[in-house]
């Protein structure tokens, strides 16, 4: 015949009232009588499933001056961040405000909207722009990392009152 696996006993369990639970405790190798079942922890979401919800916020986009943009994959923020590298480049060199071929001198600067609307953006304008595609992304980083800090995470981090509007 097997060993029995611990913890285990061939003990029978101590009588109860039905209100209360016999619990076997291997470390003392006896049963106690407690009062009522201990409670399980109560549920809380995981780190994991924050992340996930920042990064499908990140991915639906910001307004900006009174447009909507997309950045659901990587490449569409680094395609922002370049050009915002540029305009700050072209601001140093003296691109003037208005000025719309601060990037190229045969055409007017511009970024497509969600809606497909071409913005013309001097270099100021698409300064701006990053910027706030940059605080955008910040703003809903913080905000996952808040709620990864709560001890339990709250089942409800999905709701849009932990994330910035």
């Amino acid at each position: 015949m097997d060993p029995m696996p611990g913890p285990c006993t061939l003990t029978p369990p101590l009588e109860t009232s039905g209100k209360e639970v016999a619990i076997y405790r291997d470390w003392k190798d006896a049963w106690e009588v407690l009062a009522s079942k201990p409670l399980p922890p109560p549920p809380s979401a995981q780190p994991y499933e924050v992340d996930a919800e920042r990064d499908r916020r990140v991915e639906l986009g910001f307004e900006f001056m009174g447009k909507h943009y997309q950045t659901r994959e990587a490449g569409d923020r680094e395609n922002i961040l370049g050009a915002m590298s540029n305009a700050l480049l072209a601001i140093m060199r003296g691109a003037k405000e208005g000025e719309l071929r601060w990037e190229n001198p045969e055409k007017d600067f511009f970024w497509i909207a969600t809606d497909n609307s071409r913005v013309p953006m001097d270099a100021q304008t698409a300064l701006a722009f990053g910027q706030a595609a940059m605080s955008r992304k910040s703003a809903l980083v913080q905000a996952g990392s808040d709620l990864k800090a709560m001890t339990p995470i709250p089942l409800d981090f999905a709701a849009d009152k932990w994330w910035p509007s």
